[in-house]
């Protein structure tokens, strides 16, 4: 999986040098009395552009189409709904880079598979070590219960990082990779995010079917591991909640009693009752939605992606999330790809990931890598490396 990347003007560089800039800026910046992330962002989104100007980034008029489409959005706001302006650019600014990263998948893809595993490890044992410290920014309180949420906003945003990580080295078979997997497993549940303890739980019960008996069939494996778990899936659920701490808030209130319902009644009224020509802008379903609720956190709209990005963009943007998704499922190479792309789509639909440009990016990168790997790709990686 070690591509040797051509230029900084490639994609794939310039990304992951933005996730992993960002990631340690955050940690920096709980120590500063400054934010650095969109520093990184502005760079990353001068460099692409670039990237495009001397054609090393493919499908131009994509990135000129959605660029074009998003600055029409983000004007309509900034005259029409000011106060959502911090929504809009973001999802923009992600849909225009899902929209690139689906169409360079299959030439100009490089990513440092070494060096990414090193980042993570780095990132990880920085982690571990707030947590052990005990320092309060890294801290939520819940009023019941503290949640670590590292240099992150909420513990949530970091539970879409840990996926979108994990997701990104899901094909490495070597050391340090088992060993990253293990500790983004370890910061997920010290987070106490249930949508992501979850999706941990399911990426690894895929992930242990690739390893084993690699003379049967994927398919095969997974079809056993779903007859297993509904057999006996309930029963160590139940044991896993009354005995261990860390799933207690699946025996508190199970996957219900945070707000998300209150949330999911009002931007679904606010859909139905909008006109035709509400759904289709998006502007005015969006102003309707905020007056009737409270937003707690800053970066948290409908804790529904998919749902958010119809009240920001309407029809045209959600057809374009349609699109995207169409793209991905056609470029998937293997079975682990298609179940990435549903984990994925579960996690937009219970969580804001889109509407942060940081959790956004590394949701469509780390996915458009995961699709393009499958067991023979990784094989004959690995007999090039020999």
């Amino acid at each position: 999986m070690k591509m040797k990347a051509a230029s900084w003007s490639d994609l794939w560089t310039s990304s992951t040098f933005y996730v992993f800039a960002v990631l340690y800026g955050q940690i920096l910046s709980l120590f500063l009395p400054f934010f650095t992330t969109k520093i990184f962002a502005i760079y990353m989104i001068l460099i692409t552009i670039y990237g495009i100007w001397i054609r090393k980034i493919r499908y131009r008029l994509t990135a000129i189409a959605s660029v074009l489409l998003g600055i029409y959005f983000i004007l309509r706001y900034v005259f029409d709904l000011r106060e959502v302006i911090s929504y809009v650019y973001a999802s923009a600014i992600v849909i225009i880079f899902a929209a690139l990263y689906i169409e360079n998948t299959e030439t100009n893809f490089s990513i440092n598979s070494k060096k990414i595993n090193q980042y993570i490890f780095l990132y990880l044992l920085l982690n571990v070590s707030l947590y052990i410290w005990g320092f309060s920014g890294c801290f939520q309180n819940t009023g019941s219960e503290l949640r670590f949420r590292g240099a992150l906003p909420h513990s949530n945003m970091l539970g879409a990082v840990i996926f979108s990580l994990f997701l990104l080295i899901f094909w490495d078979r070597k050391r340090l990779a088992w060993c990253n997997k293990l500790g983004l497993t370890l910061i997920v549940f010290l987070s106490r995010s249930r949508t992501y303890i979850l999706l941990i739980m399911v990426i690894w019960l895929i992930q242990i079917c690739s390893v084993t008996c690699r003379r049967v069939e994927f398919r095969t494996k997974l079809l056993a591991g779903i007859a297993f778990l509904t057999l006996f899936g309930r029963s160590m659920f139940q044991i896993m909640v009354t005995h261990f701490s860390f799933m207690s808030r699946f025996r508190t209130n199970r996957l219900g009693g945070n707000g998300r319902q209150y949330l999911q009644a009002s931007y679904l009224n606010t859909i139905l009752k909008g006109s035709v020509i509400e759904k289709v802008s998006g502007i005015k379903m969006a102003k309707s939605y905020l007056a009737g609720i409270t937003v707690s956190f800053s970066h948290s709209f409908t804790e529904n992606s998919v749902a958010g990005i119809f009240l920001l963009f309407g029809v045209a943007g959600f057809l374009l999330l349609l699109i995207i998704f169409s793209k991905y499922i056609r470029n998937c190479k293997s079975v682990q790809g298609w179940l990435f792309i549903l984990l994925n789509l579960l996690s937009l639909l219970t969580q804001d990931t889109l509407l942060s440009i940081q959790t956004g990016i590394m949701t469509f990168m780390s996915l458009a890598v995961a699709i393009s790997y499958d067991d023979k790709t990784v094989f004959r990686l690995k007999n090039v490396r020999r």
